[in-house]
């Protein structure tokens, strides 16, 4: 969903979780994604360094001598995204409206509707979640 960001399609996002109440607009988040990093580096070091974001990659054999490492590992120095939080909205997740659906970065509600269920599997559609506009600062 990087890309999707990155091109302007993508505004919105939705969160399971109390966590996510607390956000307010105005707060700034940065964007983690998965990136690749030189091992010896990385374990020198996880202060600043080259490195190669796994969605500007086409062709994981010109940095082979990189390894792959997941979004969650990416430092703050890293990220190349922050996001300015311009609405959090309680909702359950079948209350979506198309706009939204589109805010998303998704063409239909079907397509939402498949990656929500293939992402979290078992939630039930009664599942309330933060609904979270922003615009990129950067």
């Amino acid at each position: 969903m990087v890309r999707a960001i990155r091109a302007g399609v993508k505004r919105q996002t939705r969160r399971v979780g109390a966590r996510y109440e607390r956000w307010e607009p105005g707060d700034l988040l940065w964007v983690r994604e998965s990136f690749w990093v030189q091992p010896e580096l990385w374990a020198e070091s996880h202060g600043p360094q080259p490195i190669h974001y796994a969605a500007d990659v086409q062709d994981p054999a010109e940095i082979e001598d990189y390894v792959k490492k997941p979004s969650i590992h990416m430092p703050r120095w890293a990220s190349r995204l922050t996001l300015r939080l311009t609405a959090n909205r309680r909702e359950h997740i079948f209350d979506i409206a198309l706009d939204d659906v589109a805010a998303e970065g998704f063409r239909t509600l079907i397509d939402f509707l498949m990656a929500w269920a293939a992402l979290h599997p078992g939630l039930s559609p009664q599942t309330m979640v933060s609904a979270l506009s922003f615009e990129v600062v950067q």
